[in-house]
Formats: C-alpha cells, structure tokens, sequence
C-alpha cells in the first residue's frame, strides 16, 4: 500500500477533513484501513488557544490529527497529520517540522512551517470540559 506509506513517511501533512474513511484495493477486495474509535479531544492552551486533536490509525499505524486555530478565522485553521513518536516520559505524536506531546494531565504543541521559521508554540494545554 505505498499510499499508506507515504501519508506516514511524509512530513506533517495538511488534511482537509477525516469524513469519510481511505480505502485500499488489496486483491480480495477493498478494506479500511483508516479508524478513528472516538470524538475529537478539545484540548484548551495558555492565551485561550484552542487544539482539536483526534486519535486514529491507518494500516494499524497510530496517529492523530491535530487542528490548529487561525488568528484570522475558523475557515484558515490548519490540520496536521502526526504519527507515534517515541518519548523519553508521557505520549509524543511528531513529524519533521511538528509533535504534539502529552505528559499527566497536560499537552504542548510545537511546529515551525519551515526549517527556518520561528516556532508556533501552543503550551500548558489541557482536556477542556
């Protein structure tokens, strides 16, 4: 499935929308190979920032998609595409440029657009009610 592997191999991805599920043609016919088992988190961060994180799994690789606010408008905020990392203590989701890390009962996000951009920093984030 090199489709899979790219969406995993890349870096943070910009995605449109989870509505609908991917499907792959194996030869017996066609399976999912996207999941997602639960609602969206709202994770609220300093300066009222707010993340929309959904955990799922493509091909039994887990991941999550975290959509980011724009300052301008709901209709700019971005979505990024971030696998399972490995974390020296709690949870790191993370790609080339992005990682979403959650240790206790609070989470930090950090990307930078480019290698050489500064970083967008969204911190001391927290399960919203």
């Amino acid at each position: 499935m090199p489709f899979c592997k790219l969406i995993i191999a890349g870096s943070a991805l910009t995605l449109a929308s989870f509505a609908t599920p991917i499907f792959a043609q194996p030869e017996d016919g066609p399976a999912l190979i996207f999941r997602s088992d639960q609602l969206p988190t709202i994770f609220m961060c300093d300066s009222n920032y707010r993340l929309k994180v959904s955990w799922m799994s493509i091909d039994s690789n887990e991941l999550i998609s975290v959509t980011l606010p724009s300052d301008r408008s709901p209709e700019k905020s971005r979505t990024l595409l971030l696998p399972l990392s490995q974390s020296g203590s709690g949870v790191r989701y993370a790609s080339d440029l992005a990682s979403f890390h959650i240790k206790g009962d609070s989470a930090e996000f950090s990307s930078k657009e480019t290698a050489h951009s500064d970083d967008t920093r969204f911190q001391n984030c927290k399960v919203s009610p």
